[in-house]
């Protein structure tokens, strides 16, 4: 419209349905957004992250997810951008942080969640030296319903659909795997704002889980307990007979034996 900018004419349009024309007339885009009787502050065009309601409020950008954006009014009054993704600059903490990264497409970080895109965390690591073998996870391939109970995150419920998933499916074949367990991603659906962002029901409230277990647990095990016997028979009659158990670790190299016992039966 002469005299106008598009700017003007989008924010400051009290209707439901935003119209975009081209020159000549024609409907380039049509867009329809609930204003709720008042004008447009901001909104983003198909941007699955802004919520309808809270887009149209006074108050600043939240902590790291920028839902809505008002350059005008609270904390982002003296920012000239703002990132729509959260940007730590600093070391990862754990492997389960890379959900928070940018997945080169429109809208989208890397989704740990079940059918997303788990496959890569097999592919990285955040210890240094990347190398060395890393102690003391827990391996959710053979860990009792008691021990997964004791990981952040995990109550009964999941730890039995842990178990389950095991049963039905066979052993984990990597971590990633876990995220296929729907109710892993409970935090993201259970009406409550567990990260206390002053948000309900986030994407990374999604992975919240899985993030705070994703340093903690494995899908193999370098310590096995080895049970050997062995048999001398002579016209099948036992005439010599030992029976050893040993504890192995394969977390270094050579592999060490820990613990090593002759078992004798009375």
């Amino acid at each position: 419209m002469e005299g106008k900018t598009i700017g003007r004419e989008i924010l400051n349009d009290y209707r439901d349905t935003v119209i975009l024309r081209n020159k000549q007339g024609d409907v380039v885009d049509k867009v329809s957004y609930r204003n709720y009787g008042a004008p447009w502050n901001a909104f983003e065009k198909n941007d699955p992250r802004v919520r309808e309601f809270v887009s149209n409020l006074p108050g600043g950008s939240p902590r790291f997810r920028n839902w809505f954006w008002m350059p005008d009014i609270g904390e982002g009054k003296d920012k000239n951008d703002y990132s729509s993704f959260y940007v730590k600059n600093k070391p990862f903490a754990n492997i389960g942080e890379i959900g928070f990264i940018h997945a080169g497409k429109q809208w989208r970080t890397i989704k740990l969640i079940q059918g997303g895109d788990w496959k890569i965390l097999d592919k990285i690591t955040v210890a240094e030296p990347p190398g060395l073998p890393v102690r003391g996870r827990i391996n959710i391939n053979t860990a009792s319903k008691k021990v997964l109970e004791a990981l952040p995150g995990i109550d009964s419920s999941l730890a039995k659909a842990i178990i389950n998933y095991g049963d039905r499916k066979g052993p984990f074949n990597e971590m990633g795997e876990m995220l296929e367990i729907l109710l892993l991603a409970k935090l993201g659906t259970n009406g409550k704002d567990d990260d206390e962002d002053g948000y309900v029901d986030e994407e990374d409230e999604n992975e919240a889980i899985f993030r705070s277990l994703s340093n903690l647990i494995t899908t193999r095990s370098n310590c096995f307990t080895i049970v050997s016997q062995g048999k001398v028979m002579r016209s099948e009659e036992v005439v010599a007979e030992k029976k050893l158990k040993v504890v192995v670790d394969r977390g270094s190299s050579p592999i060490k034996i820990k613990y090593y016992r002759e078992l004798w039966e009375d």
